[in-house]
C-alpha cells in the first residue's frame, strides 16, 4: 500500500480505510507512519482553511445590477447592501440633501455602482471592512462661495378666488429640483440659484414663471383661457362647460367691455344661440325685447327671469307714459316702457349665464318659464391692490340711410298721382299740394341728414380699486356714463354708479362671507318723438324748420296758417321726456363648511328701483294759429 497517494478534492480530504485501521490504538504504530500521518492532516486543514476564505471573498465581491428611474436614493442604497452583502450606514440628513436617482449598470462592482448612484450628489463616501459610510462632501472654497447665493424659497399658491390649490407643480425651470404644494397650497424649495426661475403649473390654470426670492408670497394663478375650463354660474354653484352637463351658456366681462353699450343684456346678442334680442329704438335706455327659445306666450309675456348676485331683478321698467323708449314686454297686454337693465353698469359685470329650459326651471320653478339670465358682478381678488381706469369714447351714426327722391323726381310722383285719381294737379296753394304749389320748387333737401343725421357722441369713465389677501378681498368703483341722441337738440342720456365688493374667510377657511351693492342714478332726457318716420316723408322741398336765429319757422301761409301743420318735427324739440332713475342693488352671501364637501349657507338680497317722469307740453309745440286757445300741459308720474 503507497501511504503517499492521499487525494485533496473538492475542499475536503479521502483516506483509505486501512489508515484508520493503523490508528487502532489497540496496535503498536510504527514512528515514521504517524508522522506521515500528521502532515496529512496538517495538509488538509490548510487546504480546507484556504477554501473557506475563498468562498467568503467570493460572498463579498458580486457583481451588481440597477435599473432604476428617478427613484429615491435610500431605495438604491438598499438594494446595493442587499446585492453586495456591505452594511450601508447614512443619516436622514443626508436623505434630505439628495435628489431622485436614475441609474442603469450591470454586473458592475460596489465602487462603481456607489459612483454612479452618487453622480451629481452632494455627498460621497467611505468603504471600511464590510461597511460603506455615506456623507456629506467636504465643499471646496469655490463651492462655499456659490453657496452663499443659494437661498430657501417658500410661498403658496392659491386660485382666483383665493382658495388654496394643493398638488400644484412647482419646479425650478432647469428642472434640477420638482416639488408639489401641500394641502394649504404651500411649497418649499431648497438650496437655489438666486438667480433660477420657478415655473408654476396646474390642469386647467395659466402657468406662471417667477423669479425666486426667498419668500414669494402668495401665487394666485388664473383660469386657462380655454373655452371648456371657463367658469359657469349655475345658480346654486359653478361648474366648467368641460363638467357642464345642461344647455348653459356664458359670456365674460372680457365680452361685455370690449362693446360700446349701455345695457348689458345687448352684449348677449349674436353670442348665445336660441336668444333673440331686439332694441325698441335707437334711444339711450330705450326698450329691449328678450326672447329664449322662441315666443312662448302670446299674451302673458316672454321675458326670462333676472338674477343679480342672487337676487332676483325686475325684468320690466314700471313707466306710465315714456313711449319714446319704446316696449321691452314681450306681450301687446303689457305697456311697460324701457327695460331696467339700463341701470346695471356693464363694466361691474363679471359674467353673464343663460339657462334654458329645465337648467332654469329646475332651480327657479315657473318663474323662469321663459329662461332665465344670471349677472355676476365683479369681485375682489387677493394680491396687491391695484388701481385702474377705463375711458372710453366714441360717436354713433344711423348706419344706413335710405336712397329717397330728389325734387324733381319727388314732384314727378305728386303729379302721377293726382293723374291717376283723374284729379287736376292744384295750381294755387291748398291744404295737402303746398308742396306743389307753395314750396320751392328748386329746394332740394334730405330730411334724414337734418333730422337723424347727428353724431352722437358715447363717453365713460370707469374708476377701480381692487386688492387684499388670502382672508379679505376688496373691489370698489365708480362709473360716470354719457351718451347723446343722433337727433337736434340738447339731449342725452347720464348715468353715475358705484360698485363695492367685500369678501372674507376665516383662518381655517370654514367660514365665509361676502357682501356686494350696485347704486346707479340715471337722468335720461329725450324729446317726445321719435323724428325718424318725419325724416323719411318730408317733402325735399319742405322749407327750412328753423329761421337763422334758431326759432322755428312755421311756414304760415297767407291766411296765418302753418303750411307744415302738424308736421313740424322740431316743434317736439320744446316737448321734453325726463326719467330720472335710481336703482339698488344688494347682496350677502354666509357660508360655513361643516364637513369637506358639505356646506351651509345663506344669501340675502335687496333691491330697490325708484322712477320719477315728467313730460311737458308747452302751447309752443302747437302753430301760432291755435295758441291763443290752446293750453300748455305737463305730465308727472312716480314708480318705485
Amino acid at each position: 500500500m503507497n501511504l503517499n497517494a492521499i487525494r485533496i478534492s473538492g475542499g475536503y480530504n479521502y483516506v483509505p480505510r486501512r489508515i484508520f485501521l493503523v490508528m487502532n490504538p489497540l496496535r503498536r504504530i510504527d514512528p515514521s507512519l504517524k508522522k506521515r500521518i500528521i502532515m496529512g492532516i496538517n495538509l488538509t486543514t490548510f487546504l480546507l482553511l484556504i477554501s473557506v476564505m475563498t468562498v467568503s471573498a467570493t460572498t463579498y465581491a458580486q457583481k451588481i445590477t440597477l435599473n432604476e428611474k428617478k427613484a429615491g436614493l435610500d431605495e438604491v442604497l438598499a438594494k446595493i447592501r442587499q446585492q453586495s452583502g456591505y452594511d450601508v450606514i447614512y443619516s436622514n440628513d443626508v436623505l434630505e440633501k439628495s435628489t431622485p436617482v436614475t441609474i442603469k449598470i450591470s454586473n458592475a462592482s460596489l465602487e462603481e455602482a456607489l459612483k454612479v448612484s452618487l453622480l451629481n450628489q452632494p455627498l460621497t463616501y467611505e468603504i471600511e471592512e464590510k461597511t460603506v459610510l455615506i456623507k456629506m462632501k467636504e465643499s471646496s472654497f469655490i463651492e462655499k462661495v456659490k453657496d452663499l447665493a443659494l437661498i430657501d424659497v417658500h410661498g403658496r399658491v392659491v386660485d382666483e378666488k383665493g382658495q388654496p390649490l394643493p398638488g400644484v407643480t412647482v419646479k425650478l425651470k432647469d428642472e434640477s429640483q420638482v416639488t408639489t404644494t401641500d394641502k394649504d397650497g404651500v411649497f418649499n424649495l431648497k438650496r437655489v440659484d438666486e438667480k433660477s426661475v420657478v415655473i408654476v403649473s396646474f390642469i386647467g390654470y395659466l402657468t406662471k414663471e417667477i423669479n425666486v426670492t426667498p419668500e414669494l408670497g402668495t401665487i394666485s394663478l388664473e383660469l386657462s383661457n380655454s373655452k371648456l375650463d371657463e367658469v359657469q354660474i349655475i345658480a346654486y354653484g359653478t361648474t366648467s362647460r368641460r363638467l357642464s352637463t345642461g344647455d348653459v351658456t356664458s359670456v365674460s366681462s372680457k365680452d361685455i367691455e370690449n362693446q360700446p353699450i349701455n345695457n348689458p343684456i345687448l352684449a348677449l346678442a349674436g353670442r348665445v344661440p336660441g336668444l333673440t334680442i331686439s332694441q325698441a329704438t335707437g334711444f339711450a335706455g330705450s326698450g329691449v325685447k328678450v326672447q329664449i327659445q322662441g315666443q312662448n306666450s302670446i299674451r302673458n309675456g316672454n321675458d326670462p327671469f333676472y338674477v343679480v348676485d342672487g337676487v332676483p331683478y325686475a325684468s320690466q321698467l314700471l313707466t306710465n307714459f315714456g313711449t319714446v323708449l319704446g316696449m321691452s314686454a314681450g306681450s301687446v297686454a303689457q305697456s311697460a316702457n324701457g327695460n331696467p337693465l339700463n341701470f346695471i353698469n356693464p363694466l361691474d359685470i363679471e359674467s353673464i349665464e343663460v339657462l334654458k329650459d329645465a337648467d332654469a326651471t329646475a332651480i327657479y320653478g315657473s318663474r323662469a318659464a321663459n329662461g332665465a339670465i344670471l349677472i355676476t358682478t365683479k369681485k375682489g381678488k387677493s394680491g396687491g391692490n391695484k388701481v385702474s381706469l377705463n375711458i372710453q369714447s366714441g360717436f354713433g351714426e344711423v348706419a344706413h340711410k335710405l336712397n329717397l327722391l330728389n325734387t324733381p323726381q319727388y314732384l314727378e310722383m305728386r303729379k302721377e298721382a293726382y293723374s291717376n285719381d283723374g284729379i287736376d294737379v292744384p295750381t294755387v296753394p291748398t291744404d295737402g299740394a303746398y308742396d306743389l304749389t307753395f314750396y320751392d320748387r328748386n329746394k332740394n333737401t334730405n330730411w334724414q341728414k337734418v333730422l337723424i343725421g347727428k353724431l352722437a357722441k358715447y363717453h365713460d369713465f370707469q374708476f377701480s380699486t381692487s386688492g387684499g389677501n388670502d382672508n379679505v378681498q376688496f373691489l370698489t368703483s365708480a362709473n360716470l356714463h354719457k351718451e347723446t341722441t343722433v337727433q337736434p337738440g340738447n339731449l342725452n342720456d347720464l348715468k353715475a354708479s358705484v360698485h363695492f365688493s367685500i369678501n372674507s374667510n376665516s383662518l381655517n377657511r370654514k367660514f365665509r362671507y361676502s357682501l356686494s351693492g350696485s347704486y346707479m342714478s340715471d337722468n335720461n332726457k329725450l324729446p317726445n318723438r321719435d323724428l325718424t318716420l318725419d325724416a323719411v316723408t318730408l317733402a325735399p322741398n319742405t322749407p327750412d324748420l328753423q329761421h337763422a336765429d334758431g326759432t322755428l319757422n312755421w311756414a304760415l301761409t297767407n291766411e296765418g296758417r302753418s303750411s307744415l301743420g302738424s308736421q313740424q318735427p322740431l316743434s317736439y324739440l320744446e316737448s321734453i321726456y325726463k326719467n330720472k332713475t335710481n336703482s339698488l342693488v344688494g347682496n350677502a352671501n354666509l357660508s360655513y363648511e361643516i364637513l369637506r364637501g358639505l356646506t351651509i349657507g345663506s344669501t340675502l338680497g335687496y333691491n330697490d328701483m325708484a322712477t320719477k317722469e315728467f313730460v311737458s307740453y308747452p302751447t309752443t309745440i302747437d302753430e301760432p294759429f291755435y295758441r291763443p286757445t290752446s293750453t300748455g300741459s305737463a305730465t308727472f308720474g312716480t314708480n318705485g
